[in-house]
């Protein structure tokens, strides 16, 4: 029988940036929306790596999260659930994982800075150089890479091997949140499953239940880098004729509630612990 280290991190919880709905309103849905952990320091949710104000360092470069090679990784992930007015407002969206490899003087750099480090697997080496300002800038190399999954093919017929086809890979939550029924307790009344995720008071008729239902869906993997981050596109962002982003109305108004500022005025503001939850483990 195999044995799981308990040994997990407090959760991170990740979030857009503030505001986010401001930059991306009308913007076409493939556009994906970045996660960001909160800053150890300031407490804020910061988009750009810490390290992306030194020499050496895009000053671009994406916040993620630090993470054990080879661990487990769970993630939360809500669903998009929220409320305007006396309707409940729900899409759903496509989740992107992805990995990143940072190298020892990223390590050193953030030690004598004071910075958070963080774990790395990589030497110290040299990358091209962004000559996008007009000057020559000289950067470390930092991959980054996607989740992928093998897509076995049909067995060929008349050949000794057989193609397997790696493919990005995202997931999609398809929602079952909206089930009404909570369990009865002995003076038959409601017992509720979670607390402080929406304001009952704010649910329209025959919605009683959603504050007090499970709203997160775990999700299991294996740490395939030093660092981890998440993205989100709408479910529908490439189809034909898909709606551009659109926090104020129905298409992601719950998206709005569950990561952002909350467009409708009934809801309350969101708070700091709505998000997806990270916890890393050990490394084997």
């Amino acid at each position: 029988m195999g044995m799981v280290d308990a040994q997990f991190t407090v959760a991170h919880v990740l979030k857009p940036f503030p505001d986010f709905e401001d930059v991306y309103q009308g913007e076409s849905p493939d556009i994906p929306i970045m996660f960001h952990p909160e800053d150890p320091f300031t407490r804020q949710i910061e988009p750009l790596d810490p390290q992306s104000e030194d020499t050496g360092y895009d000053d671009q470069l994406l916040r993620y999260v630090g993470v054990p090679m080879g661990s487990r990784v769970l993630v939360w992930i809500p669903h998009a659930l929220g409320v305007d007015g006396n309707t409940v407002v729900q899409s759903n969206y496509r989740y992107y994982f992805f990995w990143r490899i940072r190298n020892l003087a990223a390590m050193r750099a953030a030690a004598l800075s004071g910075r958070e480090t963080k774990p790395y697997h990589s030497r110290t080496y040299p990358g091209r150089q962004d000559n996008s300002s007009g000057a020559a800038v000289d950067q470390f190399l930092i991959p980054a890479a996607t989740r992928s999954v093998v897509i076995g093919q049909a067995e060929p017929a008349g050949s000794l091997e057989q193609n397997n086809n790696l493919r990005r890979e995202n997931i999609v939550l398809v929602d079952t949140s909206l089930q009404k029924v909570l369990p009865y307790l002995p003076d038959g009344t409601n017992g509720h499953h979670q607390q402080g995720v929406l304001d009952p008071n704010a649910m329209p008729v025959g919605s009683e239940a959603l504050p007090f239902i499970p709203r997160w869906i775990p999700f299991w993997m294996d740490a395939e880098g030093d660092e981890f981050a998440m993205a989100a596109v709408r479910a529908d962002a490439f189809d034909q004729g898909a709606d551009n982003w659109n926090f104020d109305a129905a298409d992601d108004a719950g998206f709005s509630s569950v990561y952002g500022r909350n467009q409708s005025a009934t809801v309350q503001e969101n708070p700091a612990g709505m998000g997806i939850y990270v916890f890393t483990g050990t490394a084997p």
